[in-house]
């Protein structure tokens, strides 16, 4: 379990589950293949893409939380006063533009994670939420250590998570160095087969997992962003799995943004799994994978 005292934030989760629904309604699937993409910021072998579905999505839900939870924020809508405030909704409107934007619907997202301040001044995730509007799923905790899995509204039973082939996670889009070459190394260890599952972006790879598609997501580059997975940190450890970044280090949410480079980046990217434990996985990480660093490479 995670290190902050197990409390159920049931209609704060439940409230956002229909503000997401909505805003789903209104504002994604009206402008599904309908849309033309922007460019925000541009690096060697990264673009990162916003489109007017992102920011009608988050103006739309952010209009309706802040005067419940001020200090709420989300991708597209940064407000200053999110650092002062014990508890906020952090908030991705479409996660994957990418493949929203090129017609690959079980690529993008909506996330939403529920964060706490904690005594030292840093953020913790304690509910997390993942909308797959194209399949219509759903997945939530909202904090009791409870992880509900919805399809068109109704209530899923949980995958059974075993392992008898290793399943590692690359973004189909956006192929990084390194996966493909560091697959001999998980066969020789675990002495299973193991092979590449092509996926969307963050939380559709993540909802990939928590549905038994792929068991292991190694993002080896610093491009992805704390609001990536905050979402997904309370739900994969009320499962039993673990998530941290290629170092081992917890991973915190609602950072400053990294100097110059206007973002609140996860410099050390991150790994997640549920049937494999941290133990196992990050020493041959820390040994055999390469670094796919790009933001070194700004045009």
């Amino acid at each position: 379990m995670s290190s902050f005292t197990k409390h159920s934030f049931a209609q704060q989760v439940q409230e956002m589950i229909t503000l997401i629904h909505d805003a789903t309604k209104y504002e994604i699937l009206p402008r599904w293949q309908e849309v033309a993409p922007e460019e925000k910021t541009s690096f060697i072998g990264f673009r990162d893409l916003v489109t007017i579905a992102d920011k009608e999505t988050s103006r739309y839900i952010l209009e309706r939380i802040r005067p419940k939870l001020p200090g709420s924020y989300s991708e597209e809508h940064k407000y200053a006063d999110r650092f002062n405030h014990d508890l906020l909704w952090q908030i991705d409107p479409i996660d994957g533009t990418q493949e929203f934007c090129e017609g690959y619907a079980e690529g993008y997202t909506t996330l939403a994670g529920l964060l706490k301040r904690r005594e030292d001044g840093s953020y913790s995730s304690v509910a997390g939420i993942i909308n797959r509007p194209a399949l219509k799923t759903v997945w939530y905790t909202d904090g009791s250590g409870e992880v509900v899995f919805l399809r068109d509204g109704n209530k899923q039973p949980l995958p059974t998570y075993e392992c008898k082939e290793i399943l590692v996670y690359q973004r189909k889009v956006d192929n990084l160095v390194g996966i493909t070459e560091f697959l001999p190394v998980l066969r020789n260890h675990f002495c299973l087969p193991a092979r590449i599952i092509q996926a969307g972006g963050s939380g559709a790879s993540i909802t990939d997992l928590l549905e038994g598609k792929i068991n292991l997501i190694i993002f080896n580059a610093n491009i992805s962003k704390d609001w990536d997975v905050g979402m997904a940190d309370p739900i994969i450890k009320a499962l039993g799995g673990f998530i941290c970044d290629l170092d081992g280090n917890e991973l915190t949410y609602n950072r400053p943004d990294v100097a110059s480079l206007g973002e609140p980046y996860n410099l050390r990217g991150y790994v997640i799994s549920i049937v494999f434990k941290k133990e196992e996985i990050l020493p041959l990480i820390k040994q055999d994978l390469a670094f796919d660093d790009r933001l070194n490479s700004k045009k």
